[in-house]
């Protein structure tokens, strides 16, 4: 799978290049070949006609004017459903194609795309995606996507204490109060039924957590945290089920946790797109995988709590709030001479009144107070009830999530910068 997306990386790479050498806004570059690179996906899995995006380059080649306005017709045809080309499109959007602004091709251009679009797009690999287009880009636009490619292995040395462990420590806890009373349950008498409501109501109880259990990273980049979150929250729910039935309940045929359960912070708006695309194949791949069916109408759901704001500061120089959340992750800081000052800096802050300040500048340094940029917009705060609660949520993952870091900078092997590049 790896070596299929490194290869893939490098065709986007190159059209990258070679649209910012021709003086192309680097953002309108990235926002194309994302829409390009998630229709070829959406295109090998089954949920678009096959080869649809080949045939296109293939008629139009020889006129680039003529292909940018058929890859337009093309990409708006998946913003509400419809005709294209006498094929039924499916309605996709989730924001990802309300704005399409297609980049006229030029003849190289067009052949790489074309060997790109005969690639099979269906076993790419989420966590890469986010290098695919570096080389090619502003330097501005590819810095939060990282210089490294971290492996889901390395990822998972943070989200598996943070995210999977407690969890696991929460099942088989109910586990445990669930066996005997399905056996009450079956020996049958006085209490029996409701033994077995107690027991399934442990079951669902623990169901019910998982759907509700939010993860949040605040510097997001292109996502790679989120996606095996994500990942790890739905396999702990499939396990759940089978290990229900053969306790004696009954499992359940929908899959709950989803995209839904994320929760991310991006100063960059270009690297909070390609986040939201990660989590979006990603979940996708999870669902059609364990035999399940994706979401319809439309396919992608919205992901707009994967946000484009400074995690760290409101644009009047106050602080922002997070939102309250039981695990954050995401990379440790990077001990560098910019980082380190932006970290002195934000020593006397306290995040929603309560998580340590050098704790808070360290998560957003990446993203926000090293760069000296300032999020759009501006948040509301909530009431002094409400941020009290949520302070002390966030805080116990903040909390959590700082000695998970400290484990890891100090284990055989790292190299003292942390033990995970960015994501």
């Amino acid at each position: 799978m790896l070596d299929i997306t490194t290869d893939a990386a490098g065709r986007f790479a190159d059209v990258a290049r070679s649209m910012a050498e021709r003086g192309h806004d680097p953002a309108k570059v990235a926002h194309f070949l994302i829409q390009s690179l998630f229709y070829m996906f959406a295109e090998d899995i089954g949920l678009l006609p096959k080869r649809l995006f080949e045939r296109v380059i293939t008629k139009r080649q020889g006129d680039p004017a003529k292909l940018a306005v058929s890859m337009a017709e093309m990409f708006q045809a998946m913003r509400t459903g419809g005709d294209f080309l006498l094929e039924d499109i499916a309605y996709f959007n989730g924001g990802l194609f309300e704005h399409v602004e297609v980049v006229e091709l030029i003849p190289g251009e067009i052949d790489t795309l074309l060997a790109a679009s005969r690639m099979d797009w269906s076993a790419i690999e989420p966590s890469i995606l986010g290098t695919l287009f570096e080389p090619g880009l502003d330097p501005k636009v590819r810095a939060p996507l990282g210089a490294n490619y971290t492996d889901p292995g390395t990822i998972m040395k943070l989200v598996r204490p943070v995210v999977v462990e407690p969890l696991e420590r929460k099942w088989e806890t109910a586990k445990a109060r669930i066996a005997p009373l399905v056996e009450k349950y079956h020996a049958g008498g006085k209490g029996s039924q409701k033994a077995g409501q107690e027991a399934q109501a442990l079951f669902l109880g623990y169901l019910e957590r998982l759907k509700n259990f939010r993860v949040l990273d605040p510097a997001c980049g292109s996502g790679n945290f989120l996606y095996l979150s994500r990942r790890a929250l739905k396999d702990l729910e499939h396990r759940a089920n089978p290990e229900a039935e053969a306790l004696g309940l009954h499992r359940q045929l929908t899959i709950e946790t989803s995209p839904y359960n994320l929760r991310g912070i991006e100063i960059n708006a270009y690297a909070a797109e390609f986040a939201r695309v990660t989590v979006w194949i990603g979940e996708i791949q999870w669902m059609l995988k364990h035999g399940y069916d994706c979401r319809r109408n439309p396919i992608l759901a919205r992901l707009d709590h994967i946000e484009n704001w400074d995690a760290l500061l409101n644009e009047d120089g106050s602080e922002a709030e997070w939102p309250a959340v039981d695990a954050i992750v995401g990379n440790p800081p990077f001990h560098s001479s910019a980082t380190s000052a932006c970290a002195a800096n934000s020593a006397p802050r306290q995040l929603r009144g309560s998580a340590p300040a050098t704790t808070a500048g360290c998560l957003g340094a990446q993203t926000s107070c090293c760069t000296g940029s300032r999020r759009p917009g501006r948040r509301s705060r909530p009431s002094a009830a409400r941020q009290s609660a949520s302070s002390r949520r966030t805080r116990s993952a903040v909390e959590q999530t700082g000695r998970c870091w400290t484990a890891l900078s100090r284990a055989p092997g790292s190299s003292g910068r942390g033990a995970m590049s960015r994501g």
